[in-house]
């Protein structure tokens, strides 16, 4: 008790109006490789207030991400964007990717490896998913992923070159789609139960703040006046399936939610906000 006390003492206390502000430093270093950092990383008050800009830092990685496509649509004529265009969002994901270390592709193949496994016990399957090594299974889930992204947005942009004038509404959407994924991340940490004693993740399952939620949620405002209701709507209703799924699937596989079921969960986010967006814009 003693060690614990001093511990807390120990920890650096950010000034109450900075909170906030640390709290975006801590969100952008932890979701993304850029170089901006946060002194009162340790402490659970800035932890809290990260969480409430996880949305924005989707659509930052989402506006950095979508910037060759930018040029192309802007600067080259109509002749040649169009192709251009389709090999433009192979660098979208990529820059999705690399822009996040991969932290959250690497959570969805161990989360592969560890659900599909044959271990008997919610702790076997957990130490499956710390193992660095990767199996069958993760790589034929992450080709499928990748597979399905990089056909649906092309699908995307093939359609929304036949119904739109612009090319901005489709690079508005898919600086708008990581957004909504962050959110469906946090929206699965704010109802899930963290199963191990320790772990990064221990700083955020089950410890999302209801400003922070509720913050969270205002962000995703701009997704209404790019969509009618109808289109939404089926953002929500398919991002919140990817939620309901992982929750239920962790909860039987691994007795809660780790942060690599996050990252699974941010990543099939991705890929169900990009098929609503690609339905409708279709239909």
């Amino acid at each position: 008790m003693m060690e614990d006390a001093n511990t807390q003492s120990d920890i650096k206390r950010a000034p109450l109006l900075l909170v906030p502000w640390h709290g975006l430093l801590l969100a952008i270093s932890f979701l993304t490789r850029l170089p901006l950092k946060t002194k009162y990383w340790d402490e659970q008050r800035v932890w809290g207030w990260s969480m409430a800009w996880y949305p924005l830092c989707g659509y930052l990685i989402g506006a950095l991400a979508v910037a060759p496509m930018i040029v192309v649509a802007n600067f080259l004529p109509p002749v040649s964007s169009l192709p251009l265009l389709f090999l433009s969002s192979l660098y979208y994901l990529a820059a999705l990717e690399w822009l996040t270390r991969m932290l959250h592709f690497d959570g969805f193949c161990d989360c592969c490896d560890a659900f599909s496994s044959m271990a008997s016990t919610p702790e076997k399957r957990r130490e499956i998913m710390k193992d660095p090594h990767v199996g069958s299974t993760a790589v034929g889930c992450a080709v499928l992923l990748i597979v399905a992204k990089a056909f649906t947005l092309n699908l995307i942009i093939y359609n929304a070159s036949l119904r739109f004038k612009s090319t901005l509404p489709i690079i508005l959407l898919l600086i708008l789609a990581p957004g909504l994924a962050r959110f469906a991340m946090l929206c699965l940490a704010s109802i899930g139960r963290y199963p191990r004693e320790a772990g990064t993740g221990l700083r955020v399952v089950g410890r999302v703040p209801w400003y922070s939620l509720l913050i969270a949620a205002c962000f995703l405002a701009p997704l209404f006046l790019v969509f009618d209701w109808k289109g939404g709507a089926a953002c929500f209703f398919f991002t919140a399936f990817v939620v309901f799924y992982w929750k239920i699937k962790a909860d039987a596989k691994i007795g809660g939610v780790t942060g690599d079921v996050l990252g699974a969960c941010l990543e099939t986010a991705e890929l169900a906000a990009i098929t609503a967006i690609l339905l409708a814009i279709t239909i």
